[in-house]
C-alpha cells in the first residue's frame, strides 16, 4: 500500500489519498446495497477516527487480485465472513490497519512541481513502433477493434457466469458463436488480429450505429515533486502493472521522479488489461481485455510518450482524437416507471408498519418498517432514505447518520401489487463514533406516485433508547 497524506497550512492533516491493489468485490452479485465495500468500509473506518480527514483508497493493478480467499472446492472463492457484509469489513479493516500505520508513521515529504497531461487514444488501431509484422503474425505491430471474448461468460473465482464457459477452454462454443455472429459478425481479419486462441463472443466495437465500449480513450500521466501517477482505464492485472511502473519509471526518472504508482479504471472504463502472456490463456481477464494481445503494449507506449512531455515541456503534445460525445437524454433506458404507489388500505405513506423497540443495547441492531413507496421515485430527488436522528439536551432532533453511512442500511420490498416495505436498519457497532448512549429516532423519506405525479412524504418512527 502507498498512501498520499495532506496537510493544510497549519499542519493538520486533512486528505489521505491511499493505492492498494485488491477487488472490492466482497459484497457478492447477490448484493443489492449501493456501498463503497471493503475499501469503503476502510476509508469509512479512518474517518471515523480522525478529525475532519478525508480518506479514498484508490486501485492499482487489482485486476486479478480477489479479496475472496476461502475456497469453495467448486472452482469459486467466497469471503471469510459468515455474510458478505462481514467479508467486506474484515478485508476493509485489514486495509484500515495497514493504512492507519502508514498514517502514524515515518513518511516522505513530496517536493516540486505539479505536472499533469493527456491524450486521447484510439485503442482500436493503435500501431506499435519498432515492432515490424510477419508472415506468421501480420498484425504483431498493432491492436484490433474490441471484441468481447467468449470466456468473459464464464466469470471468475468471485462469482462464476453461465455454466457452458470455463475459463481457458479454447474450443468454440457453436452455439453462442452463431448468436454473436447474427448480432454482429467478426470478421476474420479481427478473429486474427485477436488471434486464434480468443472465441469471438462478441465484435463490440465494430457496432452500429455507436460502439459498445468506448475505443478513443484517454491515457494520461501526473507528476507530483518525485512521485509519477500513470493513470489508465482499465482493470489492470498485477504483472502488467508492475510492467507500466517499470516502464514509467525509466521515463519519468529525467523529471526527478523516483516512484511510479498505477491508477487503474480512471478517466474512463474499458475492460481488462492483462499480459500478452495471460491474454493468451483466455482466462476470464483476458476475454476481457478488449483491444487485442498487444493492448499492454500500446498502453506503455502511450504513456511513454505523454511520461516525456511531462520531462520536456517543449515536447509538443497530440491531445489526440475527439471521443465519442453522447446524450445521456438521447439513451434509452431499461428501467420501467413506476405507475402507482399505494400505501396500505386506510393508512398513508407514512405509516409505520413496524417500530422499534423501545431500548437497544451497543451491539445490536435496531430497526423500523416504514409503508412508503417505491425508491426509484425519488433517486434524483431524496438525498437520503433513511436518518437516524438524536434528541438534543434541547428536545429536537438532529441528523447524525444518513443511508450513506455504513452502519445504517436501507431496504426496499415489494408488498402485493403497489403496495412497498421500506426498511431502516441501524448496526449500533461497538466502537462507532455515532453509537452513543441516548434517545434516537429513524425518519425515511420518498416521493409517491399516481397518476404521474409525483407527491413526498416524510415518515417518523417512534423514539427509542440506545443503552451503554
Amino acid at each position: 500500500m502507498r498512501a498520499l497524506h495532506f496537510f493544510n497550512g497549519a499542519g493538520k492533516l486533512r486528505g489521505v489519498l491511499a493505492f492498494y491493489p485488491v477487488h472490492p468485490t466482497s459484497l457478492t452479485k447477490k448484493n443489492h446495497l449501493i456501498s463503497g465495500d471493503n475499501k469503503g468500509y476502510a476509508e469509512f473506518l479512518l474517518e471515523d477516527e480522525l478529525d475532519n480527514v478525508t480518506v479514498a483508497i484508490g486501485i492499482t493493478n487489482a485486476g486479478d487480485v480477489s479479496p475472496n480467499r476461502v475456497h469453495n472446492s467448486d472452482g469459486t472463492f467466497s469471503g471469510e465472513g459468515k455474510t458478505v457484509i462481514e467479508s467486506a469489513e474484515i478485508m476493509g479493516k485489514r486495509q484500515y490497519n495497514t493504512l492507519s500505520a502508514l498514517i502514524k508513521g515515518d513518511s516522505e515529504l513530496i517536493e516540486g512541481s505539479i505536472v499533469a497531461n493527456l491524450s486521447y487514444v484510439d485503442f482500436s488501431k493503435v500501431t506499435l513502433k519498432d515492432v515490424n509484422p510477419t508472415v506468421a503474425n501480420p498484425y504483431a505491430d498493432r491492436t484490433c477493434p474490441a471484441v468481447v471474448g467468449q470466456n468473459f461468460g464464464a466469470g471468475t473465482e468471485d462469482g462464476r457466469g453461465y455454466s457452458m464457459f470455463t475459463e481457458g477452454n479454447l474450443k468454440t462454443n457453436k452455439f453462442f458463436r452463431t448468436v454473436g455472429t447474427m448480432i454482429k459478425k467478426t470478421p476474420q481479419w479481427v478473429q486474427d488480429c485477436q488471434t486464434k486462441n480468443k472465441v469471438p463472443l462478441l465484435a463490440v466495437g465494430l457496432m452500429h450505429p455507436k460502439p459498445w465500449v468506448p475505443t478513443i480513450l484517454p491515457v494520461q500521466i501526473v507528476q507530483i515533486g518525485q512521485l509519477g501517477l500513470a493513470v489508465t482505464n482499465f482493470e489492470t492485472t498485477t504483472m502488467a502493472g508492475r510492467r507500466i511502473r517499470k516502464s514509467m519509471k525509466k521515463v519519468l526518472a529525467g523529471a526527478g521522479v523516483t516512484e511510479v504508482e498505477l491508477v487503474s479504471i480512471s478517466n474512463g472504463y474499458a475492460g481488462y488489461m492483462t499480459t500478452k502472456e495471460e491474454y493468451l490463456t483466455q482466462h476470464y481477464e483476458g476475454a476481457s481485455t478488449l483491444f487485442g494481445p498487444n493492448q499492454l503494449a500500446a498502453v506503455q507506449q502511450e504513456l511513454a510518450r505523454v511520461a516525456a512531455s511531462v520531462v520536456n515541456s517543449s515536447l509538443p503534445l497530440d491531445v489526440g482524437p475527439t471521443p465519442l460525445q453522447m446524450n445521456i437524454k438521447s439513451l434509452d433506458t431499461l428501467n420501467i416507471r413506476v405507475v402507482v404507489d399505494t400505501p396500505p388500505l386506510f393508512r398513508s405513506f407514512t405509516y409505520v408498519r413496524t417500530q422499534p423497540s423501545s431500548s437497544y443495547s451497543i451491539g445490536s441492531t435496531a430497526s423500523a418498517v416504514f409503508a412508503g413507496a417505491h425508491p426509484r421515485n425519488g433517486l434524483t430527488l431524496v438525498s437520503s432514505f433513511c436518518d437516524v436522528q438524536k434528541r438534543n439536551s434541547k428536545g429536537t432532533f438532529t441528523t447524525v447518520m444518513t443511508d450513506a453511512h455504513w452502519d445504517l442500511r436501507y431496504y426496499w420490498k415489494r408488498k402485493l401489487v403497489s403496495e412497498s416495505k421500506n426498511t431502516c436498519e441501524w448496526n449500533i457497532r461497538t466502537g462507532g463514533r455515532t453509537s452513543v448512549a441516548g434517545t434516537y429516532r429513524f425518519v425515511h423519506r420518498g416521493y409517491s406516485r399516481l397518476l404521474g405525479k409525483l407527491k413526498p412524504y416524510e415518515a417518523t418512527s417512534n423514539t427509542f433508547t440506545v443503552i451503554a
